[in-house]
């Protein structure tokens, strides 16, 4: 640790903050603190502690701060406390901060396959969303799918060539795709005609071509 001139160590002992103000922590301009709060309240739900005012303050936080990187804390502060479910998830997936829409994706698949609603839902917002960053976790959430489940969601990626040349973006999709080609050659080829990334027309292909041989 660097400091400029003379500092006085200030010892802040956390635990003995009770719930309501480590969720206010979540607000610190120090990160340390803000993780270490979230920390303490994982470990208090786990044991089973009133949390219902730390919980209604985080939702406070996520929902009305204007501060995305507050959000988030709040966000990610409710997930290890057990206290967002599905439905929850589902509604920030339209949320207007972009960041908070990956989060909503990767909590959604975190733990595995989402149900079909869900999968359903990501393909039709992979065929209007307007991020970029948004449709590369689109992409990476393929791999937690079921193969047979993949494919409408990679058609609504590869459909929008906006991406074609992003140095990522194509990869992620075909890191998707990759081991539902040879269990469905006549899909992949399907998809090689209305895709329009250039490097998954080439890759399809090839795999199929390499399954033949």
């Amino acid at each position: 640790r660097i400091a400029y001139g003379e500092t006085k160590a200030k010892s802040i002992n956390l635990k003995k903050l009770d719930s309501i103000e480590l969720a206010e922590l979540q607000l610190h301009s120090n990160e340390r603190l803000a993780r270490h709060a979230r920390r303490i309240l994982q470990e208090r739900a786990e044991y089973g502690k009133d949390l219902r005012k730390a919980k209604q303050r985080l939702e406070q936080i996520l929902s009305e701060n204007p501060n995305v990187t507050r959000k988030l804390r709040a966000l990610w502060c409710l997930h290890s406390m057990g206290e967002l479910d599905g439905n929850q998830l589902i509604a920030l997936l339209r949320h207007k901060e972009e960041h908070i829409r990956v989060w909503a994706i990767q909590l959604l698949v975190e733990f595995g396959a989402p149900n079909s609603e869900i999968i359903d839902l990501f393909t039709s917002i992979a065929k209007i969303e307007k991020s970029a960053l948004v449709r590369l976790y689109l992409a990476s959430a393929l791999r937690k799918l079921p193969l047979e489940k993949r494919w409408p969601l990679a058609n609504a990626l590869g459909k929008r060539e906006d991406l074609n040349e992003d140095p990522v973006f194509p990869l992620m999709l075909w890191y998707g795709i990759e081991s539902a080609v040879s269990a469905n050659p006549a899909a992949a080829l399907k998809m090689v005609t209305s895709c329009k990334i250039s490097k998954i027309q080439q890759f399809i292909p090839r795999r199929l071509t390499a399954i033949k041989n």
